[in-house]
C-alpha cells in the first residue's frame, strides 16, 4: 500500500486538530489523536494519543492499512508538543539511536545560492542550533535519528556541506549514504 495517501490524511487531521481512525495490518482498529509523523527507530511513524486510553504511542506507517479522519470525535489532547518531543527523544535514547549531527556549510555555498532547507519533512530535530564561524561558514547542529531519509536529505547538499560530528556519526552517515547512492568519501574528509 502507498504510504503517501495515509500521510496526507494524517497531516490534514493534525492541522485540523482532529482524531483519526487507523486500521492496522492485523485488522485492529484504533482512534488516535495524531501529533506528528516522524522517523522513530528508522521507520516513518505516526505519533499520537489513544483517544480511549489517553496514552502516547507511536505506530510505524508500514503497519497501517487505512486512515480516516474522524470529524465526529471531539478529543482534547492530554500532551503538549514539548511532552511529545520528550517521548520521541526518550524512545531514541532507549534504542541507542539518538545522535548529535554537526554540519558545516561551506562559504561558497553561503554566497552562491539559497540556503538548503534545514527542516526536511518527517524529521524530528532536538535542540537545533546555528552559528557562523570567522570564515563566514554556517555551522548547524541538532540531535537526530540516523536513517536513510536523513542521509538522502544530506546527500542533496553534498557539495555544500562537511559533516563535523563525531567519527561514529560521520562513519554511520557515509556507510548509509554509500548503500543508498554509491556516495564516496576519503578518510572522513569532506565528501566529494
Amino acid at each position: 500500500m502507498l504510504i503517501e495517501p495515509l500521510i496526507t490524511i494524517i497531516q490534514k487531521a493534525i492541522v485540523a486538530h482532529r482524531a483519526v481512525g487507523i486500521t492496522l495490518d492485523g485488522g485492529k482498529v484504533m482512534e488516535i489523536y495524531p501529533h506528528r509523523v516522524t522517523i522513530i527507530e528508522g521507520r516513518l511513524s505516526l505519533v499520537g494519543e489513544s483517544c480511549r486510553q489517553g496514552a502516547l504511542a507511536y505506530y510505524s506507517i508500514e503497519i497501517i492499512d487505512k486512515v480516516v479522519e474522524l470529524e465526529e470525535i471531539s478529543y482534547r489532547p492530554n500532551y503538549t508538543n514539548l511532552e511529545v518531543d520528550g517521548m520521541i527523544s526518550l524512545v531514541r535514547r532507549l534504542s541507542g539511536n539518538e545522535h548529535r549531527l554537526v554540519v558545516k556549510f561551506n562559504h561558497d555555498a553561503m554566497i552562491n545560492g539559497p540556503l538548503p532547507l534545514l527542516t526536511p519533512p518527517y524529521h524530528h530535530f532536538v535542540s537545533p542550533n546555528t552559528v557562523f564561524n570567522l570564515h563566514g561558514e554556517m555551522i548547524w547542529s541538532a540531535t537526530v535519528e540516523l536513517s536513510d531519509r536523513l542521509c538522502s536529505w544530506l546527500i542533496t547538499m553534498k557539495d555544500q556541506i562537511e559533516i563535523l560530528g563525531t567519527d561514529e556519526i560521520r562513519n554511520s552517515y557515509y556507510q548509509q549514504c554509500k548503500s543508498l547512492s554509491g556516495y564516496r568519501h576519503i578518510e572522513g574528509k569532506k565528501a566529494s
